[in-house]
């Protein structure tokens, strides 16, 4: 049964690659190579490409019995793959992350990149934002109302600040 699943599931088929990533809580910490990281990530793109690829193959013999349940086929397999590669798109960073040493807590404390009212203001102003969105999909406000501006300001005030931080990093 579990090699039926294995063989059969996409989703656990893309399981194994990404296992020492998700699986091992001491990945960005410890030390070694990036290999089958790297190597799994290769495969998850193919695994990706096979997927849209089989259905892509089996739509004109397929299309022949139910033409919409064939057509939900293909998007369910475009679906999974675009997840398989939103994975894959995570690995570098995690990559990159364990090689910068991002793992070493009392550096992380020490460095102070960001100062601790930016996050705050962050979700402050998402929480502003998304209520505004809200009020405007009920119909409470307009988009372009004063309600909104205000709401976004937070936001606004958090990127511009979050830009200027930063830029100071690098120059």
């Amino acid at each position: 049964m579990l090699r039926a699943c294995y063989t059969c599931s996409p989703l656990c088929r893309s399981r194994p690659s990404h296992s020492t990533v998700q699986c091992m809580t001491s990945y960005i910490l410890g030390s070694g190579p990036d290999t089958r990281v790297v190597f799994g990530g290769i495969l998850e793109v193919i695994v990706a490409v096979a997927g849209i690829g089989t259905a892509v193959a089996l739509y004109p013999v397929l299309k022949r019995q139910n033409q919409g349940a064939t057509l939900g086929l293909v998007g369910s397999r475009v679906l999974e793959a675009a997840g398989i590669l939103a994975g894959v798109a995570c690995l570098p960073s995690i990559v990159s992350l364990r090689q910068a040493g991002a793992g070493d807590r009392s550096a992380g404390r020490q460095s102070r990149l960001v100062p601790r009212v930016l996050p705050w203001l962050a979700f402050i102003g998402a929480s502003l934002l998304l209520a505004s969105w809200i009020g405007v999909l009920l119909g409470l406000w307009e988009q372009r109302s004063t309600v909104s501006a205000l709401a976004a300001l937070p936001v606004a005030l958090f990127e511009f600040s979050l830009a200027l931080r930063l830029s100071k990093e690098w120059l």
